[in-house]
């Protein structure tokens, strides 16, 4: 299955956008951090990745 992580400090839009990729057929995770994104991307496959570039502490451009 496709996998996608969706990265943001914004809670309701990273429930939002999993549900769309799910229902999309995407088995989709989410992170509220850099580290935590970081940290799922070190261990697991992931195909696509979302991410929130005015995250808190301008961190969004750093995971690109």
């Amino acid at each position: 299955m496709r996998q996608a992580l969706v990265v943001s400090d914004d809670r309701n839009f990273r429930r939002k956008l999993a549900a769309i990729l799910v229902s999309l057929r995407w088995q989709a995770r989410a992170a509220s951090t850099f580290e935590h994104a970081i940290r799922h991307l070190g261990s697991h496959e992931t195909r696509v990745v979302l991410v929130d570039i005015e995250m808190a502490g301008g961190q969004g451009f750093e995971l690109i």
